[in-house]
């Protein structure tokens, strides 16, 4: 019986770790997909519709790729939704994006791990 304490106290935290992270990688991209319709807003008022509607592609990626994860079959992101996100996850550009809204870096790790599923969910069909 002692033997197993060790590993059912090891399965145990990895499980409470994986679930935080899912639960805070929500949070984090809600706080993304707000920044970017948020900005979007703001540079459509100036007068700056090409970049407000690079945005907005970026912000429908992000919406459509947090949909397929969640959809039962998931179904593959289109490859203009697929470079849209990936563009998204530029940290340069994500650094000057979340300026006011949160870490530039838990979005970058969040935004990664969701290009990374979509991906694998691209390669499997």
């Amino acid at each position: 019986m002692e033997g197993y304490l060790p590993l059912a106290i090891l399965v145990i935290g990895s499980i409470v770790f994986f679930v935080h992270r899912s639960n805070r990688d929500r949070q984090v991209l809600q706080v993304v997909a707000g920044a970017l319709f948020a900005q979007a807003d703001l540079l459509a008022a100036r007068g700056d519709q090409r970049k407000s509607e690079d945005l907005r592609e970026q912000w429908h990626a992000l919406i459509r790729a947090q949909a397929s994860l969640g959809a039962k079959p998931r179904f593959a992101l289109e490859d203009i939704e697929q470079r849209a996100l990936q563009r998204l996850a530029s940290p340069f550009d994500l650094e000057k994006l979340m300026m006011g809204y949160g870490s530039h870096l838990e979005a970058y790790d969040s935004l990664s791990r969701l290009a990374g599923k979509t991906e694998k969910i691209r390669h499997a069909r």
